[in-house]
This record gives structure tokens, sequence and C-alpha cells, in this order.
């Protein structure tokens, strides 16, 4: 085993693992996107918010009052699309070819800040415990599945986790908020912590957090050098104005429209309001343990509980503080309103507290050592297998499986219910994608040749038909409804109708042509719903 770990250099398994960690993570670009016919459809709830808001760039900085969001990564992939943008305009390029130019430009900055979060957390346990630390965190960050599902993804949580790892490594980096021997600022690294802390609260408000360490940085070196406040302060001052003027940049709708970015701040402060309230340590500790086994599977999930209980050692909160605290306030900001993809952000952080302890397993002379490295490799192979599971279910996704089908079996011309199910809209990215210069796309209430429906939908208008007394009128109270979450109240004909393609009720006039289940059952967000499609009984009008 010692010969196996000595076999190569410390700078080929770094090399070994960004390669890794760079396969996980393309691996899945291509998701939902098609350079033949079926045409590429979205898959994933937050893509469109960056996608659309990328294609319509520069206009979008002057017509944008929805700042909810933070801009950096919706206007940076604009940016550079503005070539394919330019050679669309001049009928140069297909409107398809266009669309899948910028998502593959915002899918690609995802996938690589992934790789630079792996690299990140390497270079940050490596400063903290040494080599073996560093590549144990990049092992860990490269087989830790929301991280590598979701740097395939044009969503900002893989970039913003790039940028607050960021903001820890330069913290860690002396001279970048210090003096050196010659007593001066080195003003360019403090230029460099304020960009970066700027990129992150670009991408995600709640990054907001790394302020306190920051913060903290100064207080304790103005606190033993009590002479040089006043230096220090100005320090200060020039990381905030540094960061302030980078997030202007990346998001310009904060100072062309500060009362929308006001607004947009208290929305947010008040969505985790409730989840703040009244907060019981117990009870967060349990659930986050239990959403983090969801995020990153058992194994790493119980090294990183071993790490932070290691903090528990006066010495260690003092030496990894850099890295507890961003992680500590940023657990406490969101509360009970936690989501799992949330964790993405923090997870460069949370790979360097599991390597903490195995770190030390594996110092020479212990007599754990092989051990140690077995239980290692498990760990790794464990977490490498319930990742691929997780990639296997995006890229064997039902709404692609059903979507070609639909090409190859339904002529075209046909009558097609459309995402609007009566009164219920239906999101485009639960759904197969329909050409509709194909098929004729028209209500689901008309009577159409084939219906498709999505499990993301009907699953709670079928929990809502197993409430009592729904049946036989199908007259349902708005209290009901929303809380089965249907908003808004779905009419008696749109109940109906899923009872009799559901549940075979009285009435029914189609009969189930074909269904697509994922292959797997590994607990992502937003994992491909059951697909089901029907077609109309031929004697029915």
């Amino acid at each position: 085993m010692n010969k196996l770990l000595s076999k190569f250099s410390p700078s080929r398994w770094l090399l070994m693992i960004l390669a890794a960690a760079f396969v996980l993570r393309v691996a899945g670009i291509l998701w939902g996107i098609s350079f033949a016919p079926p045409v590429a459809q979205q898959m994933h709830p937050d893509e469109p918010k960056i996608f659309y808001a990328a294609m319509l760039f520069p206009e979008d900085v002057y017509s944008r009052t929805d700042l909810r969001y933070p801009t950096g990564l919706h206007y940076l992939a604009g940016l550079l699309s503005l070539p394919a943008k330019s050679a669309y305009q001049l009928d140069l390029l297909s409107g398809v070819a266009y669309t899948q130019i910028v998502f593959l430009l915002a899918r690609s900055l995802s996938i690589l800040s992934g790789v630079g979060a792996v690299y990140l957390s390497y270079s940050i346990a490596r400063r903290l415990d040494g080599e073996r630390a560093g590549l144990l965190a990049a092992s860990f960050l490269t087989v830790s599945l929301y991280h590598v599902r979701h740097s395939a993804l044009a969503t900002t949580d893989v970039v913003n986790s790039f940028f607050m790892a960021l903001v820890v490594w330069l913290l860690l980096s002396r001279p970048s908020w210090g003096a050196g021997r010659d007593q001066r600022p080195h003003w360019g690294n403090l230029a460099a912590l304020g960009a970066a802390l700027g990129l992150a609260i670009g991408t995600k408000y709640s990054a907001a957090v790394m302020a306190a360490p920051v913060v903290l940085v100064y207080a304790r070196q103005a606190w033993s050098a009590r002479s040089r406040l006043g230096q220090y302060a100005l320090q200060l001052f020039a990381v905030a104005l540094v960061m302030l003027l980078v997030f202007t940049l990346s998001t310009p709708g904060a100072l062309l429209r500060p009362a929308s970015l006001l607004e947009s701040l208290l929305y947010e402060s008040g969505r985790v309001d409730a989840g703040r309230a009244g907060l019981q340590i117990d009870k967060l500790l349990d659930m986050f343990t239990s959403q983090l086994n969801d995020v990153l599977g058992w194994p790493l999930t119980l090294l990183v509980v071993i790490g932070a209980l290691g903090l528990l050692w006066p010495q260690n909160v003092r030496k990894y503080w850099p890295v507890w605290l961003p992680v500590l306030a940023y657990l406490l900001f969101f509360g009970s309103s936690m989501l799992l993809r949330y964790y993405i952000s923090i997870l460069p952080l949370l790979a360097v507290l599991a390597a903490y302890l195995p770190a030390r397993g594996l110092a020479r002379g212990s007599t754990i050592r092989p051990l140690v490295a077995m239980l290692l490799a498990v760990a790794l192979l464990s977490s490498l297998s319930y990742t691929l599971r997780g990639l296997r279910i995006v890229l064997a996704d039902t709404r692609t499986a059903a979507a070609y089908y639909f090409y190859e079996h339904v002529p075209p011309g046909a009558t097609v219910g459309g995402p609007l199910f009566g009164n219920l809209p239906r999101s485009q990215w639960t759904l197969p994608h329909v050409d509709d210069t194909r098929y004729s796309v028209i209500s689901n209430l008309e009577a159409p040749e084939y219906i498709i429906l999505s499990s993301i939908h009907y699953d709670r208008i079928q929990a809502l038909l197993a409430t009592q007394g729904v049946r036989p009128e199908y007259v349902v109270s708005d209290d009901l409804a929303r809380e089965h979450k249907l908003i808004p109240t779905p009419s008696p004909e749109v109940l109906r109708l899923h009872d009799q393609l559901l549940n075979g009720a009285e009435g029914s006039q189609y009969t189930l042509l074909e269904w697509f289940k994922p292959v797997d059952n590994v607990p992502i967000e937003f994992p491909p719903p059951v697909i089901r499609i029907y077609q109309r009984d031929a004697e029915q009008p």
C-alpha cells in the first residue's frame, strides 16, 4: 500500500485528479442538447434564467427589472456569445445553432469553474495541512455527486463555489491582506481579494457571508497591531471598494435600479426568515446531516462530520477558521430553508474539512496508514459509484427518450396537447420537446390525438384525486389545492381528464401508448420525471 501511495509524485496525482474531475463534469454537457431532430430542450428550471439573459445581452442590462438573482454568470455567458449572436443576426447561423452555442458556452463556464474549485480545495487543504490533505480534499470534491452533476448545468451554484473557495484561498495567502517585511500593503493582492468577493456575490447574493472572514482578518490584525489601525482600515476599505465595483460590473442593475435591488434583497431575506426563526441547533444538525447524505453519499458525509468534530481542538479552531467560519455563517443564514443544491457553494470547503483526519492517518510512520488507505479507497469508490449512478440518470433522461420516441413514432401533422393543461400551466423543462412546426399543438382539453403527462405535475394531481370527497364532481377548494401545491386551483375538467388518464375513470377516450421511467432512484434535485404518452382511441372523434 505504501508503494502505491508513493508511486507517483504529488503533481502527477493532482493532474490525474483534475483530469478525472473534468471527465466527470463534462460528461453531462450535452444533457438535453441535440444536433439532430428533435431539437434540444430545457432540462432544469434554473437554466432558462441564465440562458435567456445571455441571449438578450447586452439589451437585458437596460431592460431587466427582476434582480432576485445577480447576473454575473448570465452576462459573462452573453459577452462570450456575442460573436455567435452577430453571426445569427447576419443570417450566418441558424436560430437552433445559436441557441446551442449559448447553452454550451454557459455550461462550459460552469464546468471550468467546477474543475477550478477542485484545484482550490487542493490548494486550501495543502496550505493548512500539507500535500496529503490537499490531494484528499481534491479527490473528495472530484467525486461529489451534486458538484459533478451541477457542473454540467448552466446554473450559478458551481461557479459560486469556485469564487467562495477563491476568497478563502486568498485569505490564507497572507500577502493578499497583510503587509510584507517592508511594512507596505500588497495592493494587487488586496484587489484580487475584493474582486473574488465581488464575483462571489455577483453569482449568488448568499455569498455575502464571505465578508465575515474578511472582516475578521482585519479585526485580528488591528487588535495585534493597534499602532497600524489606520493602515488596516484603509486596506479593508480598498477591498470593499473593489468588491462593490466588481459586483456592480457583474450586476449592473444594482446601479441602474437600486430600488429593484433593495426589493430583491428583501425578498431573499424574507424567503429564508422562516428557516432562521426559532433556531434549534440539534434539529438543524440532524437536517444538515440528512441532506449531506443525499448530496455526498454516506462515506463522504461521515468524513465531513468527523472532520468537523476535529475542530473541537482549540488549535484547530484557530487554524481552520477561514474554512469553518464561512461554512457556519452560510448554514446559519439559510437555516431550515436550506435546499440540497445550496450545499454546492460550500462543498469545496467541506471537502477540506473531510480531509483533515484521513491526512493524519496517512502520515509517514503512522501504524494505521495501510488501514486508512484501504478505507479511503472504499469510500472514494463508493462515492464514485454514487456519482456515476446520478450521472446515469441524467444521461438516460426520460424527457430526451420520450422526445425521440415521439418524433419517430408519431406522424407529422398529428394534434398534440401543449404545455397548458386547461387552467394549469406546465413548465417546458418538465416535458419532452414537441416541435410545433411538425405537429399541431392544441389544448389538452380539446381532445388532441396525443397527450403527454409528466410526473412532476401529475403526482400532485394524483394525490389530490386520492383526497376524500374530490370525486365525482371534481370540485376542490383553493385551500386544498394550495395544500397540494397546485396553483391555480385545477378546474373540474382538468381533474376529470387526469382521473381518466391515470386511473381509467369512466369516460376515458385514451390508451397509454408508452411511458418512460428514470433508470435509478438516486436522490438528485429535479430528477427526470416519469413521462406518459397517451393516444386517443381510434373510434373517438
